[in-house]
């Protein structure tokens, strides 16, 4: 439509359930590595080192508009998304978003 401005997601995946359900699965890895001491005299000055806090707890507020834009161009029926948190020494969290229609109609009110 004209005045509208195109919108489209992309997710990881989509996994299509028996009963015909759709669910995006959203996947985002962690890396391991920081940076080494803040100062010259520091001994790791310049160099990473690993400091992995595992997988993610919680879906972290940046990424749920991703997941809630995923779940509306899945259709009405797609009422969830997957986020799978993967840590490279300290494994996976998969975590589940309920669909929010107050959250996608203000969200799709900035983009009029």
């Amino acid at each position: 439509r004209r005045g509208r401005a195109a919108l489209g997601a992309s997710p990881d995946a989509v996994i299509r359930y028996a009963d015909g359900t759709l669910q995006p699965l959203e996947v985002k890895s962690h890396a391991p590595f920081a940076p080494g001491g803040a100062t010259r005299k520091s001994s790791t000055f310049g160099k990473f080192t690993i400091r992995d806090p595992g997988p993610r707890d919680r879906v972290a507020c940046w990424h749920v508009p991703q997941l809630q834009m995923e779940m509306m161009c899945l259709g009405r029926d797609c009422t969830s998304a997957l986020f799978l948190s993967s840590s490279a020494t300290r494994g996976v969290t998969i975590l589940e978003l309920s669909r929010d229609e107050d959250y996608l109609e203000s969200m799709l009110s900035l983009a009029r």
